[in-house]
């Protein structure tokens, strides 16, 4: 086949391409799928029944029933270290009592505890505004101020009371404990919930990137087949312009006979799936490759994929199995069987019978070798001792003819002992090379090129006449 893309345009350009394009399939549908465990990740992350994101959310709804209750006790909390540091610092107060600024008493707790509970609050309201008239009069009568201050605290404990055990009831009542504790449980879940919601923009975004990147490799698994596919057009004209220069021996195109680098790739992908070898040709004939991409990269992002055709088993289960063991050497075999098929073959046939090349003898083999090399062609030809394992009379008939018209539109250089090639081949520039002494240009109008000729061709003088006499009354 190589022999016959020498002679077909394009080829060696198209034959580059093809090999660029399944070298970019195998590195993205390799990176994909190794990308895709991530996606698979953050799915089963997302997707946990215990603290996954739907399960969060129904989480923060049923907590936040329970949010302003909760903020209430929190309220009441407050107002209660508040009413206790009153307590505990009122002898402090008295000795205080003459300080230019009066003493010092902390701000009652803003109104987080709804109007319904804030009510019972007034007589630490008015506790508030006492201070304020204790700063004003504390000249006056410091006994006075204290004992109002006493009055008040002792005037608030009935209804502080009856407002902690209203709250105590509410929070029996809907089983939540501690509002403090409550609070906390809830901004915990708000924030796992967050993150969440972060790792869930995360896995969109990079399951569409996978996604696309599953249908771009697609694009290039299809212009992979159709550069083959115009291989295959190009060589088919190839044989058609060799068969026409070629006097013993025609050849064609066999399309997908050559099939071993591609079982070979299906054998190393299929480790460790239960398909024997003896499936080996039906997978490889059923193969669909944009398929072997898209599922590939789906499965290595944790999807469930589609029913497969029962001619597309075996394929899905070589799929399952490289995803599922993460070997890259096998990953790589994957890739390139992506992009693999089977190669075409080229047919040697003789004219007169159509016996095919494998059935020639070495002899004929050799010769329909050397009728495709010099085929026409507008490319030089180089070649050593073409007449090798060939019959003198089919290098004359057969080989010296090519010559003789080939060359006004290519270059042939030729080494050569055989006296068909150089002399009835009429060479237009000859070369005389010996082992003593220095290569001696020439042409066989030349009386002494045409002596070595003689010499080295014929084996000289007295043994070409004496064949020449041999032959003479034939």
């Amino acid at each position: 086949m190589s022999l016959l893309d020498l002679h077909t345009h394009g080829t060696r350009t198209r034959k580059e391409r093809l090999r660029e394009l399944a070298s970019e399939v195998e590195r993205r549908l390799v990176e994909a799928v190794q990308e895709g465990s991530v996606v698979a990740d953050l799915r089963a992350r997302l997707t946990n029944p215990e603290d996954g994101l739907e399960a969060t959310r129904e989480k923060v709804s049923d907590a936040a029933g329970n949010e302003s209750l909760a903020m209430r006790a929190v309220g009441v909390a407050q107002l209660q270290a508040w009413r206790d540091g009153v307590l505990r610092n009122a002898n402090v107060w008295l000795s205080n009592f003459a300080a230019d600024l009066g003493p010092v008493v902390p701000d009652v707790p803003g109104q987080v505890l709804g109007d319904e509970i804030l009510a019972p609050l007034a007589p630490a309201d008015a506790l508030n505004a006492s201070v304020v008239t204790f700063q004003e009069t504390i000249r006056r009568s410091a006994t006075e101020l204290v004992a109002e201050m006493k009055r008040l605290l002792r005037n608030s404990d009935e209804a502080y009371e009856a407002m902690r055990r209203d709250l105590d009831d509410r929070l029996e009542t809907e089983g939540v404990e501690e509002g403090h504790a409550h609070l906390a449980y809830l901004t915990s879940l708000r924030s796992q919930l967050d993150e969440l919601e972060k790792l869930a923009g995360r896995f969109v975004e990079l399951r569409a990137h996978l996604l696309g990147e599953a249908a771009a490799i697609q694009e290039l698994v299809a212009e992979i087949e159709s550069n083959r596919n115009e291989l295959r057009k190009d060589r088919k004209q190839g044989c058609a312009e060799v068969n026409r220069s070629m006097p013993t021996f025609r050849c064609r195109i066999d399309p997908d006979a050559v099939t071993e680098s591609l079982d070979v790739l299906l054998d190393r992908a299929k480790t460790g799936t239960h398909f024997q070898e003896s499936t080996l040709a039906e997978v490889r004939a059923d193969l669909d490759r944009s398929r072997l991409v898209h599922d590939a990269i789906s499965l290595a992002m944790g999807e469930s994929l589609d029913a497969a055709p029962p001619a597309l088993a075996s394929q899905l289960d070589i799929t399952r199995r490289v995803v599922e063991r993460e070997d890259s050497e096998q990953l790589r075999a994957y890739a390139r069987l992506a992009c693999c098929w089977p190669g075409d073959g080229l047919l040697i046939e003789r004219k007169v019978d159509g016996a095919e090349f494998r059935a020639l003898s070495e002899g004929l083999k050799a010769l329909a070798i050397k009728e495709i090399s010099f085929a026409a062609s507008d490319r030089p030809a180089i070649t050593d001792q073409p007449e090798d394992a060939v019959t003198p009379s089919a290098v004359f008939d057969n080989l010296v003819p090519t010559l003789r018209t080939q060359r006004r539109d290519r270059q042939f250089i030729v080494a050569s002992h055989d006296a068909n090639i150089v002399v009835a081949s009429d060479m237009e520039r000859i070369i005389v090379l010996k082992p003593d002494g220095d290569p001696r240009p020439g042409t066989l109008a030349e009386a002494d090129i045409r002596e070595d000729a003689l010499i080295l061709l014929e084996g000289g003088k007295v043994a070409f006449e004496r064949r020449a006499a041999r032959y003479k009354h034939m």
